[in-house]
């Protein structure tokens, strides 16, 4: 490993972080949103945006009194979801593929910890061309609290054997940057507009493109 850096783990939340699928997302919600009977404000789904499904849909559920369970719920919205990332051309965001070669480059760990369901953060990051390069990857829907809880990327730093605080975690959203500071790891916030209005002031170092991330990470 680098002597160069604090960092053992750089951690990447995967949608709005390093692929745009945050838009594919919307359409296909707001027409699930429609046949559900119910219209949500922009606001409030930027809100939801980082959470897990079952985070997203039970507080969906409560809201707008919806009949169906929460199970069935997120089985609706993740087979139109796969449907589409089949046909949708998915393209790494510009700058992604030249920070994650550098680090791994560096001999750094590299992980994805993302509220995605484990089969869709696979078939995102192998359609990519990224898989590769990430040793491990891993669901919010595989620990206890999902997002914005620390419990995901406490459990990738245990996978690793690294402690909190040698981890460098890069999220778009409000409760992924909650969930890495709650870890205690350091936390780059990445202003995606894609994303929605996203709070990120928690963050240790915030951008809005790849080129100011990696002149920052040689910087370190």
């Amino acid at each position: 490993m680098s002597h160069a850096t604090p960092y053992a783990l750089v951690i990447f939340d995967m949608d709005g972080t390093l692929v745009d699928t945050e838009p594919h997302y919307r359409v296909i919600n707001r027409k699930i949103f429609e046949d559900l009977g119910f219209h949500l404000p922009v606001d409030a789904h930027d809100a939801l945006v980082g959470m897990t499904a079952e985070g997203i849909w039970g507080n969906l559920k409560q809201r707008f009194h919806l009949e169906a369970s929460v199970a069935d719920l997120i089985a609706n919205e993740q087979r139109q979801q796969w449907h589409n990332l089949q046909v949708q051309t998915l393209l790494p965001i510009d700058g992604v593929p030249t920070l994650v070669k550098t680090l791994s480059n560096q001999g750094i760990h590299l992980a994805v910890g993302s509220s995605s369901p484990q089969f869709m953060i696979d078939f995102i990051i192998h359609k990519i061309g990224l898989k590769p390069y990430f040793q491990a990857t891993l669901s919010g829907e595989a620990v206890p609290h999902g997002k914005p809880a620390p419990d995901l990327f406490l459990a990738l730093a245990h996978h690793f054997q690294v402690e909190p605080e040698q981890c460098l975690v890069l999220e778009d959203a409000g409760h992924g940057v909650h969930a890495a500071k709650s870890a205690g790891m350091q936390c780059w916030g990445y202003q995606n507009p894609h994303s929605g209005h996203q709070d990120l002031s928690a963050a240790d170092f915030v951008f809005s493109d790849y080129q100011a991330a990696l002149e920052r990470w040689k910087e370190i």
